[in-house]
């Protein structure tokens, strides 16, 4: 059955920055908490923050909660930063090439909400349609029902779609229901294995 359709992560594919171990790398470097400490604590408040269910404020004073002590605002400058996120060039030109050849490109991405914010403010999601956000929907991968959600949105089967993403467990709940699927190790792998894929040439 031949590809119709590109689904694209954004952080660790598009974009170099906003991959998952940011957060806790920073907060550890800011905190006096074992990453192992953390990772359990902010387990409890990433999960419902990301699918929008937590204002900012939630988030921070859950994480407070979690970990036993107030986290100071001079601690709280760990987000990732506008010019990390920005999307690699040679994707989006990658991005042109296949919208051009008829191909429909998507993404699917878990992020917070203040980060899409920041990415919807530079207008860097408007290349692609859908786009659908885990803050926006209130579901996150690899919950099955994000995958269902973005094929409806699609319009195609799931053997009709590529999805590209960094982690392996993302990719799994999509291979399970048909769609092919790649690993993201860099933008030059990206680009040649979905051309491979696709059996676009130069």
């Amino acid at each position: 059955m031949p590809l119709k359709a590109v689904l694209l992560d954004w952080g660790g594919v598009i974009s170099p920055g906003g991959t998952p171990d940011e957060l806790v790398n920073r907060l550890t470097k800011n905190l006096a908490v074992q990453p192992d400490a953390l990772r359990a604590a902010l387990k409890t408040q990433t999960d419902p923050f990301k699918r929008g269910k937590l204002t900012l404020d939630e988030f921070w004073a859950g994480l407070e909660q979690a970990l036993g002590h107030t986290i100071p605002e001079s601690d709280r400058d760990v987000w990732t930063k506008i010019g990390d996120l920005a999307p690699d060039t040679s994707i989006i030109d990658f991005v042109g090439r296949l919208k051009a050849k008829g191909f429909v490109v998507a993404i699917l991405s878990n992020t917070f909400p203040n980060t899409a914010d920041d990415i919807k403010s530079q207008g860097w999601y408007d290349l692609y349609s859908p786009v659908v956000l885990s803050s926006d929907v209130g579901m996150a991968k690899p919950d099955a029902a994000i995958y269902d959600h973005v094929v409806s949105l699609l319009g195609v089967r799931p053997q009709e779609v590529v999805f590209v993403d960094d982690q392996q467990k993302c990719l799994d709940p999509a291979a399970a229901m048909g769609m092919r699927t790649i690993l993201a190790q860099d933008p030059a792998q990206v680009i040649g294995d979905l051309s491979d894929l696709l059996g676009l040439t130069e």
